[in-house]
Formats: structure tokens, sequence, C-alpha cells
């Protein structure tokens, strides 16, 4: 895998770069299907990409390695990977690959009225793990929901209700999607059962993920969760091993090397996009956790960082 630049897509130039004529599209909602059987074949996600879309991709059959956010994820028949917006997602290999790739734009959702509250709580919670193992006929189920909504899509007139067949169509899919996701973090909780301080953490981590590219502080986390620094810091200690520090720290390392390894923005403009008060105070910071400065690590080649 080559250093290469992010592409950042919104879902309507998503659509306009990847989507072919066996593709459907409806309302920002694009179903699509792939049969690949050599690198020749490749077109979805072929190099570094940033798409503001919820992404399901369903491995039919055949093995795919996909990068998100710098880890790599390599899997095969039965399984489902949830590719939330503004995710640096890249393909790196695919063998013999038949896949069903779902892409939602967000307003999509909000239009349609489904129940984002509980919807994006699911989703935060697939962060670190974004594959669900299907059965064979949990993906049976998929195939021919999927095969309803493309048909619905191909032979749809102008009406309303015709409209409204589809969006059901897509409502229904999407619901059982978020039905397996919360079946897949029930039984994994299950096997971990969290108690009060586990429960701190996750809050902690979502509120990380909404802030840590302007807040580094471990007193603004403790603040909205209503605890003191001390405390929070602590407890996170406790339950992960790490500190909220390390926490914070992470993130925002993850991000910076990101945008320095896939985009072509300046390290002046990535200190501000992190809210670090000038270059020269990020290079510091970013050189005291990785050992180099952020312009060495650019030009450093990706397979000797990993």
């Amino acid at each position: 895998m080559k250093t290469k630049g992010i592409t950042y897509f919104s879902f309507e130039q998503f659509v306009q770069s990847y989507r072919t004529n066996d593709d459907v599209l409806f309302d920002g909602c694009m179903v699509a299907h792939r049969n690949l059987q050599s690198h020749e074949d490749i077109d979805l996600f072929c190099s570094p990409c940033q798409i503001n879309a919820y992404i399901g991709l369903f491995c039919r059959h055949g093995e795919i390695s996909i990068f998100s956010n710098l880890k790599k994820y390599t899997f095969s028949d039965n399984v489902l990977f949830i590719n939330q917006p503004n995710n640096i997602i890249y393909v790196e290999s695919k063998c013999g690959l038949t896949i069903d790739c779902i892409a939602i734009a967000p307003d999509f959702l909000c239009k349609n009225r489904f129940h984002l509250k509980q919807v994006m709580s699911l989703i935060l919670k697939l962060k670190n793990e974004p594959t669900i193992r299907l059965s064979p006929t949990d993906c049976n189920e998929y195939a021919e929901m999927l095969h309803c909504i493309r048909c619905r899509m191909v032979s749809a007139d102008s009406s309303d209700f015709s409209k409204e067949a589809i969006r059901s169509s897509i409502g229904t899919l999407f619901y059982t999607i978020c039905n397996h996701i919360n079946r897949s973090i029930l039984q994994r909780e299950n096997m971990f059962p969290r108690n009060r301080n586990e429960e701190y953490f996750i809050r902690f981590i979502q509120l990380l993920s909404q802030h840590y590219k302007s807040e580094r502080n471990v007193d603004f986390y403790a603040s909205q969760l209503c605890i003191t620094p001390k405390y929070l810091s602590l407890l996170i200690k406790n339950v992960s091993g790490k500190t909220a520090h390390c926490w914070i720290d992470e993130y925002v390392l993850l991000e910076a090397k990101n945008l320095l390894r896939y985009s072509i923005i300046s390290v002046q403009e990535i200190a501000y996009q992190l809210n670090f008060s000038n270059q020269s105070f990020f290079g510091k910071y970013f050189k005291k956790y990785t050992g180099m400065s952020p312009k060495n690590y650019r030009q450093y080649d990706i397979t000797t960082l990993r």
C-alpha cells in the first residue's frame, strides 16, 4: 500500500465517481453490487477516501482487506462491515470477491425520520470493531432485501406511493442492520458485563469522538460527565489500562497521522485543524509521541511504519 492523497467525497460526489449502470439510486441512498475477480476490477474504495455517508459492505464471497482509520480488517464470507461518515477507508486487496454495498447520506436519515439518537448510540459502539459476523440465513435475508430495494428503484414511477414503498424497503433493511448491530453488541457485553465505571468510559469515548479536534484537556470531559478530573482519570485508567490523557492523545495523533499520510494539506493547516496554537507546538507534540517530525512522518513509506 503506497502513500496516496485522500479523496474527500460528499455523498453526491461519491455517487458521481463510483456509480455504474447497474447501481441504483434513490434520494440519498445507493445500492451497488460487485463481482471482482482481479485487481483490474477494483473501483470502490480503491484509493484512500473519506466519504460523508454511512456505508454497509456485505461480503458474500471471497476475502477483502480494508483499512479504516489506519486499522486493518480482513474478513471473508458472511461478514457485514460498517463504515461511518468521514472515516478514511481504503481497500487493499480482494480475492474473487462478491460484495453488496449500500451507501446512505446522513441527511437521508434525518429526512425520513429515523430514530437517530438510538441509531447513533449503536453506531458509535462499532468504532473499534466495525465488522459483524452473520449467519448464512442472515446473509440470505440481506440479499433478498437488497434485491427488493433494487427492483423497486428500477421500476419506480413518480407517484408518492412508489416513493414511500422504496423508503419503507430501505427502512426495513436499515433497522434490520441496526438489530444485528445491537445483537452483536449485546453478545459482547454479555460475555463481558459492564459496570458503572465502564459506562462512564463509553460515554467518555463518545464525547472524545465528537470533541478531540478542539478539546485536549481532561477537565473538559470531566465537566461534561459531571465528575472530577481526578476521578475520571482514575476510572479510565482502571477500565482501559490507559489514562484519559493517553486516549485523547491517541485520537489526536490518529487524525494527525491520517492527514499527514493521505492528504496534501500543509502541516500548518493540520495544526490549525487540530486546534494547536501554531505549527511549532504541533510539531513538538507530534514528535514527542512518534519520535519524528510531521514532515518526516509524511515522507516515510507506509510499509515501514506498519
